[in-house]
């Protein structure tokens, strides 16, 4: 790699392995500042949901500064940036916009995941963090989320400085537009620019993955071990049996339920004791999302997916996208 600044932004999806990259590959490259990296994280994140709160100006001198204090090359990676699903993803174009002013040169990775996957591992892991909806509300299968109205609540509580960032309530699969995510930041860097490699793929074609990401990165770091995954999920059993004592037990935002804390952890740990056995003896039961949903989500996107998987010769119809 030249002796020349770079900046990429590795900015998601959340649930395509960001964790794995993050511990056992992004640390091994040599000639990047990580130190510089978390402070423009730290920034993004503090003007996330004030949009327009910075001018393209002020914006431009924050980048510049970033770029000068940096003593090397610039990696950002946190997944949340292409927008966090319990936020409807109505901040990723602000956040778009910051980066755009910020650093013009930028270039992009994204990972991304079959919608009806995505969205279930993300339910899976409301429920770990204490939701007590059914797939169909979290999801809002039924009945479309009312983007406008959550926003102006949101905007509200800012106003009075609640926090936003938190908070399991529902998403909207009809939000989730791969295409969308993708083009949002190949329209501003350029097709050439933006790296997008499917979360089907990664693991499943170990070497060649990583051979493509150091090719993009202009790095040669050696591939970490496949076996040493990260986030390990629920199991189906001890999805259901965490779903189960959710209606117990206090949620995330630390409401109060009808037990402790205490024991609400206890509970919580017999549950996940009870489903592993059940897992053993019994074998797993079906999946938290029906066929039939899963159908309805991917249908909804398959248009855009093949658009997608064109524009950058993808083939996504290999993975299921379509």
């Amino acid at each position: 790699m030249s002796a020349e600044k770079h900046v990429f932004l590795h900015l998601g999806m959340e649930k395509t392995g960001s964790s794995y990259l993050q511990k056992l590959f992004f640390p091994k490259l040599e000639g990047f500042d990580p130190d510089i990296s978390e402070k423009i994280i730290k920034f993004i994140n503090m003007h996330r949901w004030q949009e327009g709160s910075l001018s393209a100006e002020q914006l431009a001198e924050a980048g510049k500064k970033f770029v000068s204090d940096s003593k090397g090359h610039i990696l950002v990676s946190e997944e949340t940036f292409t927008g966090r699903p319990n936020s409807l993803r109505l901040e990723a174009k602000w956040i778009a916009q910051m980066f755009e002013a910020m650093f013009p040169q930028a270039k992009i990775l994204i990972f991304i995941r079959r919608q009806d996957s995505y969205l279930e591992s993300h339910y899976k892991m409301a429920v770990l963090k204490y939701s007590k909806l059914n797939y169909t509300q979290y999801l809002s299968m039924r009945e479309p989320a009312d983007t406008a109205g959550i926003l102006d609540e949101r905007l509200e509580k800012m106003s009075r400085g609640v926090s936003v960032n938190s908070g399991y309530g529902f998403t909207d699969y009809r939000v989730f537009s791969l295409e969308d995510i993708v083009s949002t930041y190949a329209d501003i860097y350029g097709d050439e620019n933006v790296f997008v490699m499917p979360y089907e793929r990664l693991f499943k074609e170990f070497d060649d993955s990583f051979s493509k990401i150091n090719t993009f990165l202009g790095t040669d770091v050696q591939t970490p071990p496949p076996s040493q995954y990260v986030n390990k999920g629920l199991t189906h059993s001890g999805f259901y049996a965490t779903l189960f004592v959710n209606r117990y037990a206090p949620n995330h935002r630390g409401e109060t339920g009808l037990v402790s804390r205490l024991v609400s952890s206890l509970m919580h740990r017999l549950a996940f004791g009870v489903a592993a056995l059940v897992d053993i003896v019994a074998g797993k039961p079906a999946a938290p999302m029906s066929d039939e949903d899963k159908k309805t989500i991917l249908t909804y996107h398959q248009d855009g997916n093949k658009r997608l998987s064109e524009r950058f010769s993808l083939d996504l119809s290999a993975s299921g996208y379509f």
